[in-house]
């Protein structure tokens, strides 16, 4: 079956038009044409989008190069062939700085097919890279939002070799000095190229570790963390950590802490008060006792 191209030829030339389609034809595409010959006419028709654009070098009222630049200009990504009779090294360079695809001789169209199969591969080409591209900054995005710090760390070295803009902006440091930094930099507690190792072996073993440690700022000031760190194999080894500052939830727990000691403090002392008054329950029954009187309280022993 053959393959539908929506073409825009460029050209004044009837007897030329026909041998580029036929040429189409041949290399097995069934296309759908329209042809003009005008600044104008060339503006309306690439707004429609087509999907290739042949274009002559040199006509009465308009030329490729002009096409070019237009085409150029809109920002559109249509495969652009320039034909020509005679087309020096100069021109040549000229229309490929203006975003010419390709450029044949018109005593070589037999090329033409090879030559669209080619500049349609690369559109496709440049359509996956942008996807990748806008999928990877949506990513990189999506990263730098998070509210933990994201860290790719050398597992060798320890060294920063990613962070996150949270992890940036937590630590006090520009993107570009952390990458300069190894983890040993910014934590409180000192670790030596012997603890570093031993940690890193046992990620390895166990996949991940939970760390809770001390993290300094570049001021100087500390804070407490949660570290989420694991190996991530792609070309290479990595350490992937994810840091959360846990310094709200440390001062909710001292509170809670502090607050479960004043009640075991104020249980003791109502419990020493219980005591106290039993005990002088007690000694006004032994009272009444000696002056042959009925004990006036009913004590009942406590656990």
């Amino acid at each position: 079956m053959k393959q539908p191209l929506r073409v825009l030829i460029v050209e004044d030339n009837d007897a030329d038009v026909q041998l580029l389609l036929a040429n189409l034809r041949a290399a097995g595409f069934q296309p759908e044409w329209s042809r003009v010959e005008t600044d104008r006419e060339f503006r309306a028709e690439i707004a429609k989008q087509p999907d290739l654009i042949l274009s002559d070098y040199s006509m009465p009222e308009f030329d490729g190069l002009r096409a070019a630049q237009i085409l150029q200009a809109s920002g559109r990504d249509i495969p652009f062939i320039l034909i020509s009779g005679t087309l020096g090294e100069e021109i040549a360079v000229t229309a490929m700085r203006h975003g010419v695809t390709d450029y044949l001789l018109k005593d070589r169209t037999a090329r033409l097919g090879e030559a669209v199969i080619q500049a349609l591969a690369q559109r496709r080409l440049r359509g996956e890279q942008k996807q990748a591209e806008a999928a990877l900054q949506l990513f990189r995005t999506l990263i730098d939002q998070s509210s933990d710090g994201i860290e790719v760390i050398d597992p060798e070295t320890g060294r920063f070799l990613d962070v996150n803009e949270t992890s940036c902006r937590r630590l006090g440091y520009s993107r570009e000095e952390l990458l300069n930094l190894r983890v040993a930099d910014v934590e409180v507690e000192p670790l030596d190229s012997v603890a570093w190792r031993k940690n890193v072996a046992e990620i390895r073993v166990l996949d991940f570790k939970v760390l809770h440690l001390r993290q300094k700022r570049k001021d100087g000031s500390t804070f407490p963390v949660e570290i989420y760190a694991r190996f991530l194999k792609l070309d290479r080894e990595y350490l992937l950590a994810s840091v959360r500052d846990i310094t709200e939830r440390r001062k909710a727990e001292l509170e809670s802490e502090s607050q479960l000691e004043e009640l075991k403090r104020w249980h003791e002392v109502l419990l020493g008060r219980e005591d106290r008054v039993l005990e002088l329950k007690r000694e006004v029954n032994e009272l009444l006792a000696r002056l042959h009187e009925p004990g006036r309280y009913s004590i009942i022993p406590t656990a």
